[in-house]
């Protein structure tokens, strides 16, 4: 789980982090204005924090974290790492994932949760050009790192057989902020 210290302030969980930034340090709100675009913002937001932060962790932590650990930590190193993270099914994930890996099965419903949050995306993208509509947002800001996984591991065609969440993901690749977070430099 995510935490964000700032200056001694404590706060979990990425949707709180990325509203917390918006209300201390945004120079231009990234909520939309209107109570409707906000409401739908919201909406994907929850979602966000919902779905997809969890359906990626299987995938995620079998082609990232396995390869990494399988083999190379004793049991007991495992269960202590595993101790000190704040969310215990995450850290029940990350610890399958360093020790036995997860079924066939497991991976294939976390990809059939992934393709309905794109085929989510590819319908609201039909009414504006962000998931909230009109405007870049919160909504766009929460769910970039998951699709970048997503194609990270190796399923970017899961998001190209959906035009509209693949130019989406397109700009999100191209916005300068996106690159610097996510350690890139966008395409000229």
């Amino acid at each position: 789980m995510p935490v964000l210290d700032h200056d001694g302030f404590l706060v979990q969980d990425s949707v709180a982090i990325s509203e917390y930034l918006e209300d201390a340090f945004a120079k231009r709100p990234f909520r939309p204005a209107g109570a409707a675009a906000r409401a739908r913002m919201r909406e994907w937001t929850q979602y966000i924090a919902a779905e997809p932060t969890w359906a990626i962790k299987v995938p995620s932590f079998n082609a990232n974290i396995r390869p990494q650990l399988a083999g190379s930590l004793s049991a007991g190193q495992l269960a202590a790492i595993a101790a000190r993270m704040p969310n215990k099914a995450t850290a029940a994930r990350w610890e399958q994932a360093a020790t036995t890996g997860f079924t066939e099965a497991e991976i294939r419903a976390s990809l059939d949760r992934l393709a309905a949050t794109l085929d989510r995306m590819e319908a609201a993208l039909a009414a504006g050009p962000w998931l909230a509509g009109a405007d870049y947002s919160l909504a766009d800001m929460d769910m970039a790192p998951f699709v970048h996984r997503l194609a990270g591991i190796g399923e970017s065609g899961m998001i190209a057989a959906r035009p509209r969440a693949a130019d989406w993901y397109a700009r999100m690749l191209a916005r300068s902020a996106f690159a610097t977070a996510m350690g890139f430099r966008p395409a000229a």
